[in-house]
């Protein structure tokens, strides 16, 4: 899946050069996050061990496993389905036009729209599912070792968490992902929280209207 197409971003507002880091460093993130689902869920030989390293090799004790989760997708992303650069314009009506394979960039979209349609709910299901993890000790341990201890009520707890802020986020592949992290709920849910905050930066560039994909 690698026919790209031009997609278009309406730009808008006061841009600073923070911004012009942002958006495109986490909207690459996203891009690479969706392509890497599509791969999985198309492949013909069901869930390749390569597409899987990314969700498999990481403990997810702190940020840096989720950096470098999204190294490890981007790097899958092949050269020819990555976004490149078409064209830019800053002066109104600004916009920039990338190219890359579409139906992945059309994925990103609903996922920001659908945060910016739900976002009360979706920051204080957040709010609450950090908070559960902090009060049951579940949020810096390495979750590969951690998940042959996890009592019941806490693979519940993980596995609705996933689910409910999946659901909210238009997320239709956590039962993807969670097949992906060979059933570990934990990292599956530390996975869909990675997702939230990079789909939370977008929309709020999309919801202040300086680039509304």
């Amino acid at each position: 899946m690698t026919e790209t197409g031009i997609h278009r971003i309406a730009l808008g507002g006061e841009w600073s050069l923070q911004d012009l880091y942002e958006y495109p460093h986490t909207y690459g993130k996203g891009y690479s996050f969706f392509f890497n689902l599509t791969q999985l869920r198309d492949s013909e030989d069901d869930l390749i061990d390569e597409l899987l390293l990314p969700f498999r090799i990481n403990a997810w004790r702190g940020g840096y496993d989720a950096v470098n989760f999204y190294k490890q997708l981007a790097s899958r992303v092949p050269r020819a389905g990555r976004p490149r650069l078409y064209r830019v314009q800053y002066a109104s009506p600004g916009f920039l036009d990338l190219s890359l394979v579409v139906p992945v960039a059309i994925a990103v979209n609903l996922a920001v729209k659908a945060f910016n349609a739900r976002s009360s709910e979706l920051i204080s299901n957040y709010r609450n599912i950090q908070q559960e993890l902090r009060d049951r000790k579940l949020h810096s341990l390495d979750v590969r070792k951690r998940e042959l201890e996890l009592r019941k009520d806490e693979l519940q707890f993980l596995d609705a968490s996933a689910d409910s802020l999946g659901e909210m986020l238009d997320l239709p592949e956590v039962s993807l992902v969670r097949e992906a992290t060979g059933n570990n709920s934990l990292t599956t849910l530390k996975v869909v929280l990675a997702h939230y905050r990079r789909v939370r930066t977008l929309a709020n560039y999309a919801k202040s209207g300086q680039a509304k994909p």
